[in-house]
């Protein structure tokens, strides 16, 4: 994924917040005109279409925004019209204009709805992190621990001075996904392979999927104009998928499963039942440089997958196999 100006989802995740369900109970089903309502109480709903024309679905959800310590601990700040504004704002952090006398939420919003397509800024209103380019979360199957891939640093000095970025991993107080609190770790650290840090070998993490043994694999993304250019990242060479242990003596240290082509980010890993496969899309080979047409000890530009000169690179979905 390419920086730029977030949609509304983007945004939401720079909050670094977390949709969050509460638990189930019985709802109350009604008849509505084009289909069926559901409704629950604290709304939040969205239109979708089917063959029998609109369906309204609405769900009991809350957004929270993570609000982080340096001290690994950390807490989630709902983004409700009843939240208090946070005391001491950062004013470096974006955020709307703030009406005199304001003290929560709903003295700076008309609605919920409000907050919600504003949930960056809101988020920033009630003393939310902003964080590293948040690009990617997994759920762990296991334990229910998020991991999340920050994929570069962030704007201000704060938790995130990494310019390789980060995977952290975070864990509900008590592994009850209703806690209010938080604590966060760096799973797995970017950076430039050497001795002192062995394993730490990948920089700009993007997509990531778990495997069944609770492994997480990770797809990075070094932007076409820094490949084998630009230090830091000319050591890398190219982008690259790693698998990274979740348990054992390797816990968080990365180890390479695939290089890419020349100037072509691998994204959206997932397997194949039972694993008998790992798909990857190729996207953008050559993409600064475009076709190759002369070999070259540092290559620029690429011919994949034909790997013929002259030959104009092609994106692809590819199945990556045991032998």
């Amino acid at each position: 994924m390419r920086a730029g100006a977030p949609g509304l989802a983007g945004r939401a995740a720079l909050a670094a917040g977390q949709l969050r369900r509460h638990p189930p109970h019985r709802r109350r089903r009604r008849r509505a005109a084009g289909g069926l309502r559901l409704r629950r109480r604290h709304q939040v709903g969205r239109h979708v279409h089917g063959a029998r024309g609109p369906l309204r679905v609405q769900q009991r959800l809350q957004l929270f925004a993570a609000r982080f310590n340096r001290d690994g601990t950390g807490e989630w700040r709902p983004l409700r019209l009843d939240t208090a504004l946070d005391p001491c704002p950062d004013p470096r952090d974006l955020k709307p204009q703030i009406p005199a006398g304001a003290q929560r939420l709903g003295d700076v919003y008309a609605s919920l709805g409000a907050i919600l397509l504003d949930a960056y800024r809101a988020a920033n209103l009630v003393g939310g992190t902003p964080s590293g380019r948040p690009e990617d979360i997994e759920v762990h199957p296991a334990d229910g621990s998020v991991f999340i891939a920050f994929t570069a640093s962030s704007e201000r000095p704060g938790l995130w001075p990494n310019v390789h970025g980060e995977v952290w991993r975070l864990e509900d107080e008590g592994a009850d996904h209703t806690a209010r609190t938080l604590r966060w770790t760096r799973f797995s650290v970017g950076g430039p392979p050497d001795r002192a840090q062995t394993g730490h070998a990948f920089t700009q993490p993007d997509n990531l999927v778990i495997d069944r043994r609770g492994d997480l694999w990770l797809s990075c993304d070094i932007a076409g104009e820094h490949v084998n250019a630009r230090d830091p990242y000319r050591a890398f060479k190219n982008s690259a998928v790693f698998r990274i242990p979740a348990t054992g003596p390797d816990r968080g240290r990365p180890s390479l499963f695939a290089s890419m082509p020349c100037e072509a980010e691998p994204t959206g890993p997932a397997f194949a039942p039972g694993e008998s496969a790992l798909f990857l899309s190729v996207q953008h080979p050559g993409e600064r440089y475009g076709t190759r047409f002369r070999a070259s000890e540092a290559p620029r530009g690429s011919n994949w997958p034909s790997l013929r000169l002259g030959r104009a690179p092609q994106p692809a979905v590819v199945a990556l196999r045991r032998r």
